[in-house]
Order: structure tokens, then sequence, then C-alpha cells
């Protein structure tokens, strides 16, 4: 337990870096051309959006997680009547 927690502070000490230096860092913009659209974004901005479509993701597994454990739970139930 405490090895998992120590890993977990490595790790949020990480993020964190890296969020700082993503913002800190560069200051270039990147363009994105794809299907004749051209975006212009900074770093932190793609940074963020990944981000944000990361913790997105990881909310869907959650509900999926969820979804699936009371799915689970009710057709257990069912075969034990």
């Amino acid at each position: 337990s405490s090895d998992l927690l120590a890993l977990a502070i490595v790790v949020l000490a990480l993020v964190i870096f890296l969020v700082v230096v993503s913002f800190v860092g560069t200051s270039e913009e990147v363009v994105i051309d794809f299907a004749n659209v051209t975006i212009t974004a900074s770093a932190g901005e793609v940074f963020v959006s990944g981000v944000a479509a990361g913790l997105v993701a990881l909310a869907s597994l959650v509900a999926l997680k969820i979804s699936l454990r009371g799915l689970w739970n009710r057709r257990k139930e069912v075969r034990e009547l």
C-alpha cells in the first residue's frame, strides 16, 4: 500500500511538472491541417484539449465499469433465484 502511495505521488509530481513545462516552455503555435480545415493553436491549448479528452475517456470507462458491474450483479442475482 505504501509502495502504491509513493508511486502515485511520483506520477502526480511528474504530471504537474509536465503541465508547467507545457505552459512555460513553449510559445510556438501548432498547425493542424485535416480534410481541408486548418486549425492553429498554441502548444498549451493542444495540451489542455488532450487532457480534457483524456478525462472524458476516463469518465466514460468508469461509467462503463459501473454499468457492467450492475448488470453482472443483476445476472448473478437472477441465477441464484
